[in-house]
């Protein structure tokens, strides 16, 4: 679990757009071992963000929380 989360906190901010679609499809019911809210934050600092595709699946919690973070953010 130290790799991935020294992996994820490696990755480069702004994270591309093509990144923060990988990395919404990482979201499982498990928080991500444990960095689902450092994968979350990377997510919102695409330059396209929010990118709608990557909100349909909102059944998820994650991505139901980058839903509601966008919504409040006036973005959606």
């Amino acid at each position: 679990m130290e790799v991935i989360e020294s992996l994820v906190l490696a990755i480069q901010k702004p994270v591309t757009n093509q990144e923060a679609e990988a990395l919404v499809s990482i979201f499982g019911g498990d928080g991500c071992f444990g960095i689902a809210w450092s994968v979350l934050h990377l997510i919102e600092t695409a330059p396209g963000w929010p990118i709608k595709k990557c909100l349909t699946i909102s059944e998820n919690i994650w991505v139901s929380m980058l839903i509601e973070r966008s919504a409040n953010a006036g973005l959606l």
